[in-house]
């Protein structure tokens, strides 16, 4: 039996602080929580309650912050969900609300995010879409917080459905932004 030999290096990257984490391995980290995403932006889409015309949005995201060590958790996921309880109440997007958890637990980049919901048309662009972009709202506020980037992967799926398997789209900000005439 080989005995797992463990260097200082690779030490170092569990329990420092300051040790930078590639870019690399931050998409590596992301390539394995897609489905945890996906399934955590589910469950959030089905406890939206408070939604008047049923249009039901859940949404998770996976944040990265580089001052802690991986033990202290470097990496977490947050979710959201929408919520507009009357058709003359201001709308709260799950995407807004899973950027803002992680911005105020003080993470600093959204490395990846996945949206769920059936797909309608966008009312800024006039696209319809596969699957659910989030809004121009939400778009502009991505554009400009300070834990989203243009590098930031956006998965979009439908939800689960008993016969198939969910459509679903990949892209960066950066071309979700191009694909809405945004950049």
């Amino acid at each position: 039996m080989s005995q797992l030999i463990v260097t200082k290096v690779d030490l170092a990257r569990y329990v420092c602080s300051k040790c930078s984490t590639t870019r690399k391995e931050q998409l590596e980290r992301l390539s394995s929580a897609w489905e945890v995403l996906y399934w955590q932006a589910v469950r959030m889409r089905e406890l939206v309650t408070q939604q008047y015309r049923g249009f039901k949005v859940g949404c998770a995201v996976l944040a990265f912050r580089d001052d802690v060590s991986i033990m202290e958790g470097r990496w977490q996921f947050f979710s959201g969900m929408n919520a507009k309880i009357s058709p003359t109440s201001r709308p709260v997007c799950a995407e807004s609300v899973a950027i803002g958890s992680a911005y105020a637990a003080g993470y600093h980049e959204i490395i990846g995010m996945v949206v769920v919901d059936q797909p309608q048309q966008d009312e800024y662009s006039g696209l319809y879409p596969p699957t659910l972009h989030p809004c121009h709202d939400c778009r502009t506020l991505m554009r400009s917080h300070p834990v989203v980037s243009l590098r930031t992967r956006i998965l979009t799926a439908h939800p689960p459905e008993e016969k198939q398997e969910p459509e679903q789209e990949l892209h960066s900000l950066r071309r979700l932004l191009k694909i809405h005439n945004e950049l």
